[in-house]
């Protein structure tokens, strides 16, 4: 006979763990699942994180070790390396398709997280993390008084190079947009950041360095041109990982998750956390937060429909 779990936590970022960590103390029958062979999900891609309650500094993958410790200690059962593929309902039951196997459960928690849309600018790679960066928010500190670049496209790139320049003693924009009308709010804030420069019509070729970035080079009208940088932000969008549930959940034009106050996305017993949910503030700590409120409501509705 097939097991039927309690709950199937898709995910292994802070959103899931911490999902994990309510679920097994309140004593559901859970399975963590990973798609890749770390936990921690783009922890492990942070150089250091300063706005952690209790860490007033600590390495992404130290915080990943931390969690990982923490789902030990507890005996969550966690499989890694393994890729959720489709998940559907029947008959109020899950089936969760994988690369390895099929696994059922009467609730899931969704936190497959999202994907960063890549440039596919030579050494974007090779520096992530070492001076590549994806999120002004997360790593913005650590660029006080140094230089740096973004590139990127729409409102959202002039957004975060703006919140840049609040750290960094310089900071090149590298527009990606054709033509662009800005709204008046941010045509005034432009006028008034000494500090960032925007470079139009320019085409970045490579991000180079030694162990860390050191420079930009691109071409801008037919001349090559290199320019010294202690960091680069990229900002291209985000792509959310909703493949295996698109057809259960509700999602903004963006694709980002639809949910209630519970996490729950319009099928019921579907809940969606973490980066993947649509949200206002995409941290470390909200999607702890969306993963221990999930768990919690899991166990509340499964002990509902026992009783009913």
């Amino acid at each position: 006979m097939q097991k039927i779990y309690d709950v199937i936590i898709v995910g292994a970022g802070p959103a899931g763990v911490t999902a994990g960590i309510y679920a097994k103390r309140a004593n559901l029958d859970l399975l963590l699942l990973e798609k890749q062979y770390v936990i921690g999900g783009l922890l492990n891609f942070t150089s250091e994180i300063e706005n952690y309650p209790g860490f007033s500094k600590i390495e992404g993958f130290k915080l990943s070790q931390k969690f990982e410790e923490h789902l030990k200690a507890l005996d969550v059962p966690l499989k890694v390396g393994v890729e959720v593929i489709k998940i559907v309902k029947d008959n109020n039951i899950f089936k969760v398709n994988t690369s390895q196997e099929t696994y059922f459960s009467k609730s899931v928690i969704y936190g497959a997280g999202w994907s960063f849309v890549k440039l596919g600018i030579d050494g974007e790679d090779k520096f992530l993390g070492r001076g590549v960066s994806y999120c002004a928010v997360c790593d913005a500190p650590f660029y006080k008084g140094k230089i740096v670049a973004v590139i990127g496209r729409g409102e959202i790139a002039i957004e975060e190079a703006l919140y840049l320049t609040r750290f960094a003693s310089k900071v090149y924009l590298f527009l990606l947009n054709k033509k662009m009308k800005l709204p008046p709010h941010l045509e005034k804030e432009l006028e008034n950041t000494k500090n960032l420069e925007i470079i139009l019509g320019a085409n970045v070729e490579k991000i180079d360095g030694k162990l860390f970035v050191e420079k930009l080079i691109y071409t801008k009208d037919k001349e090559k041109k290199e320019l010294k940088v202690d960091g680069v932000f990229i900002f291209a969008g985000l792509k959310p990982n909703i493949e295996p549930v698109k057809e259960l959940v509700e999602t903004t034009k963006a694709g980002f998750i639809i949910t209630d106050e519970n996490m729950q996305t319009k099928t019921p017993l579907l809940f969606a956390v973490g980066d993947i949910r649509q949200k206002v503030l995409r941290q470390i700590v909200t999607a702890c937060s969306d993963g221990a409120i999930a768990a919690q409501a899991a166990y509340k509705f499964l002990r509902q429909i026992k009783s009913s």
